[in-house]
């Protein structure tokens, strides 16, 4: 362990790379050296005696008693290569034992691992500064570390008021176990710092001028040193914080204010929030980090006062009240809570503790600063509701562990392809003080209830229950409403499931038991292509081919569509999918140099779908026929009357520039000029026959 005296050593006129000269006569009077370095007076319970396998902090000065019988010798400090297994490594200085064997080595400018050697060059051990004939450590060096230090006051502002308003802490962080530090201002003088952080006044480095020493050893790796600026006029004061051994310095700045200049204001007169649930204060402070919040009054019978302070200086405080534990001493402090970067400095109850939760009604609200009022407001408590269920999907891969993350996955759906998630909201009030994770959906003790039970199972069949621990709840307290989600992959495909949440009559928020229900289905996890449909191939567009479908996946899933082909032009393409909202997907593939008419396949990997297709030139519509291709409608329409019959027969192609061929035959009157057996009638339909064949001949 490092052994820190609690002295700084006499400044001695050395430079690092170079050793004083330090024994009897020295510290008896000035000495010079064999090199002319000139020694001053020095006590050697001001030093740091050297120890074998021991941490020194850089800027110490090590005191070296090697015994008269070596005095007057030239010996070396070298530096210790722990990588090689311990060698001595390469020089740092030479130096000059005095004429009793002792000297000072000054380490402001080394880190690392040292080694002292002999003029025989052999390493030497060292206890309490001796040479040890018996050694303990395990190798003769020693580590000189660089001490970190780091200063700053937990209040970026104070006032010069008799109170809380002028007290705050002067946090300092240290790799360092324990050291003394001098404090140092140039805007205060050094009874003004005595008096602030109840210091001594010392000559700590002997060079006849006090200084401002705490009066108790700093401890690491964090400490908080109490200062009070009650006496100290308004202004800004940098203070200056140095251990009185090393050279290492740091620097904390805060602001002193008259107490007039402070306030702390609530962003709300009026707080509405239901018996149960958690209310919300914000705290605006101006030129404080520290404000009073009062709740309640003693005609309530429910009165606590909160001291909190803005850590983050962000210059608010958002401070949370849980009605549900509020007064009952169940919560350390009483159901007061702040949010991150900010913090709860003092807390107390001053009624009577309650049995049971916060009536309804209204409540005071006050802020205060230094005992001074600041701020009224009034906090309302309504009774709790439960309204409604409603069931939402989302897909397998969504992670929803957080409200922003589960609505933007959810979508509005009862029936849920197995595996996917099944979410269940519930509107409701008065739950979120003590809804808080899933154990509690079926805490009798709380009164709450919630059920999950498989129902179509058939006659004389008792239900299936869910477990809840299966379910993962995510809670929205600000818009009064909770999801309990279900990873339907533990449940039946083609199973009705009832949701029951129950309000029970042990809940202290209700006198009678208060339920909201809804059911959904679970169903096979299916991709279907859309006309593929008997041994009919999918119709794919050349350039730019569409493939579409449909899915009992929830909306947002992902799957792969591939298009392939093993012909003359042999490719692959491979798209996600992504299921719509309506339950349809639609991908696009990019097919530029294929041939039209070239044969494929088309094929959803995972879910074992596949089909023949067809690539043509033209859009289609979702493997729908060709845009040029002909598709040919016949009509016959055929009116015969006792004077004229007209027949008129019609053949239209789909395109604008469809060939149109129309028979048209006109009977004259009277019956008595045909070939018996060969009627009006018969006629015509020869002629329409005749027609036709012209049509496809011509084709």
């Amino acid at each position: 362990m490092t052994r820190v005296h609690q002295l700084r050593s006499v400044w001695l006129t050395i430079v690092v790379v170079s050793a004083m000269v330090v024994g009897p006569a020295a510290l008896a009077g000035a000495a010079s050296d064999a090199k002319g370095v000139q020694a001053q007076t020095a006590d050697d319970a001001t030093l740091e005696r050297l120890d074998s396998g021991e941490t020194f902090w850089q800027g110490q000065q090590l005191l070296v008693l090697a015994g008269e019988e070596n005095a007057s010798e030239t010996w070396q400090l070298r530096e210790w290569d722990e990588s090689g297994g311990g060698n001595v490594g390469t020089l740092v200085t030479e130096f000059l034992l005095n004429g009793s064997g002792a000297a000072t080595i000054q380490t402001s400018d080394l880190v690392g691992q040292y080694v002292v050697v002999n003029e025989n060059g052999t390493p030497v051990f060292f206890a309490n500064g001796t040479i040890a004939e018996t050694p303990t450590a395990n190798d003769p060096s020693f580590e000189i570390a660089a001490q970190s230090l780091n200063a700053s006051f937990s209040d970026e502002t104070v006032t010069t008021a008799t109170g809380d308003s002028a007290l705050t802490d002067l946090e300092l962080r240290s790799n360092r176990g324990q050291y003394r530090v001098v404090l140092r201002s140039d805007e205060l003088g050094a009874g003004q710092l005595t008096e602030i952080f109840a210091a001594n006044r010392t000559d700590i480095d002997g060079d006849g001028q006090q200084e401002v020493v705490l009066s108790r050893p700093v401890t690491g790796p964090r400490d908080a040193l109490d200062a009070n600026f009650s006496t100290v006029s308004p202004g800004e004061y940098e203070i200056v914080v140095s251990p009185v051994d090393t050279n290492v310095t740091a620097r904390a700045t805060i602001q002193v204010r008259e107490p007039g200049q402070q306030g702390a204001n609530l962003n709300q007169s009026v707080i509405v929030e239901q018996r149960g649930d958690v209310a919300t204060f914000t705290v605006q402070l101006n030129g404080t980090q520290t404000a009073t919040v009062t709740v309640g009054s003693q005609e309530k019978n429910y009165q606590a006062t909160v001291r909190v302070r803005d850590v983050n200086n962000d210059g608010q405080v958002t401070l949370r009240l849980n009605t549900f534990v509020a007064g009952r001493n169940i919560a350390p402090t009483g159901g007061f809570t702040v949010a991150e970067g900010d913090e709860i400095i003092d807390y107390n109850l001053d009624t009577e503790p309650l049995t049971t939760p916060l009536d309804a009604g209204q409540y005071g609200v006050r802020t205060l600063v230094d005992g001074t009022p600041t701020d009224v407001a009034n906090l309302i408590l309504n009774e709790p509701s439960l309204q409604s269920m409603t069931v939402w999907t989302a897909p397998d891969s969504a992670e929803p562990g957080s409200v922003s993350e589960l609505l933007s996955a959810v979508s509005r759906d009862d029936t849920i392809a197995r595996g996917d998630w099944a979410v269940v909201e519930v509107s409701g009030s008065g739950l979120y003080g003590y809804l808080q994770e899933s154990a509690n959906l079926t805490n009798r003790s709380l009164g709450l209830q919630a059920s999950i039970q498989r129902t179509n199972l058939g006659p004389n069949a008792e239900a299936q229950s869910i477990p809840a621990r299966n379910v993962t709840l995510v809670t929205d307290p600000q818009n009064n409403h909770f999801f309990m989600l279900l990873d339907t992959n533990g449940l039946e495909t083609d199973g009705r499931y009832n949701v029951t949440f129950t309000m029970t009559e042990e809940n202290p928020y209700v006198q009678q038991n208060r339920s909201v229900s809804t059911v959904f289905n679970v169903v096979d996890r299916q991709v279907t292509l859309q006309n593929a449909t008997g041994d009919q191939p999918l119709r794919v567009a050349l350039g730019r081919g569409t493939v579409s479908g449909n899915s009992t996946l929830a909306p947002g899933s992902t799957f792969d569509v591939r298009i392939e082909s093993s012909g003359s032009s042999a490719f692959l393409r491979t798209e996600e999918a992504t299921v719509n909202q309506n339950g349809t997907w639609t991908v696009n593939f990019d097919l530029p140099n294929v041939e039209n008419g070239t044969e494929a396949q088309v094929l959803v990997p995972n879910y074992n779908v596949s089909s023949e297709a067809v690539l043509v030139e033209g859009q289609l519509a979702a493997g729908g026929p060709a845009a040029n291709e002909t598709t040919t409608v016949q009509t016959t329409t055929t009116t015969t009357t006792t004077t004229t019959t007209t027949t008129t027969t019609t053949t239209t192609t789909t395109t604008t520039e469809a060939e149109t061929t129309t028979v048209e035959t006109t009977t004259e009157e009277g019956g008595g000029g045909g070939i018996p057996g060969f009627g009006v009638g018969v006629a015509l339909v020869a002629l329409v026959v005749a027609a036709l064949l012209a049509i496809r001949r011509s084709r």
